[in-house]
């Protein structure tokens, strides 16, 4: 992200189909991808700002201050 202007923004949006493809895959299980969306949802961290029946669409909330 050190490459990223301010004011970049961060989204996590996992879908059903990469969850399920995930899993098929090998890459992570649909267990360990939805404890993952579950840990954001619950987060201080991120505001949920869209979402339908395929998925939910996260955004990192912005600081204010200096770079971390």
């Amino acid at each position: 992200m050190a490459g990223v202007a301010p004011p970049g923004r961060v989204y996590f949006l996992p879908t059903r189909g990469q969850i399920a493809g995930s899993g098929m895959n090998g890459m992570l299980g649909a267990a360990e991808l939805r404890h993952i969306e579950r840990s954001v949802a619950a987060s201080e961290l991120f505001e949920r700002i869209g979402g339908n029946s395929a998925g939910v669409v996260h955004e990192l909330k912005r600081t204010t201050g200096g770079t971390p």
